[in-house]
């Protein structure tokens, strides 16, 4: 009878502690935007290091499902003050095949400048929303991203404009 008792106690506290979701490392967080740019060819010279404010009420949260949402919007009080850590950014180019590390204030090739959103990030991690402003082209939009067979894609533009 004991035995049954700490079998049932073993199962119950591994069921418990696998259904509870991670809030996101900020190693994840920069892990998944290095992806995201390298996937998507997206290069910059220089990153902003204060992240766009992106409204958390807005219609883009849409794509996301309620539990998403509210894993994003804790995730989002949490980091949405924090600075880009610029020298976890690593821009691929993929002509020369090799991996420059942005670090702080410093351009690392001539061409555009980028600031950029702290992501929405879905619960699996499968999920991004990100917003990206070009300064050189004055021109930005919000994006989201979806991870099939370990790539990201841009599977839709939720807004784009050009000043």
């Amino acid at each position: 009878m004991k035995t049954r008792i700490v079998y049932i106690l073993i199962i119950f506290s591994i069921f418990c502690s696998c259904s509870k979701v991670k809030d996101l490392k900020e190693k994840e967080v920069y892990g998944i935007l290095n992806e995201i740019m390298e996937d998507d060819s997206l290069m910059f010279s220089k990153i902003d290091v204060a992240y766009l404010d992106m409204p958390l009420n807005s219609s883009y949260l849409n794509e996301f499902s309620s539990k998403d949402k509210e894993f994003i919007k804790k995730q989002y009080e949490k980091n949405r003050m924090q600075k880009v850590d610029t020298n976890q950014l690593k821009l691929y180019r993929p002509k020369r095949k090799v991996v420059l590390v942005y670090g702080n204030d410093s351009v690392i090739y001539k061409g555009p400048s980028a600031r950029i959103s702290y992501p929405y990030i879905s619960m699996d991690r499968k999920k991004v929303l990100l917003m990206i402003i070009d300064d050189s082209e004055k021109s930005g939009g919000t994006y989201l991203y979806i991870k099939e067979n370990d790539h990201w894609k841009k599977k839709k533009t939720l807004d784009r404009w050009i000043s």
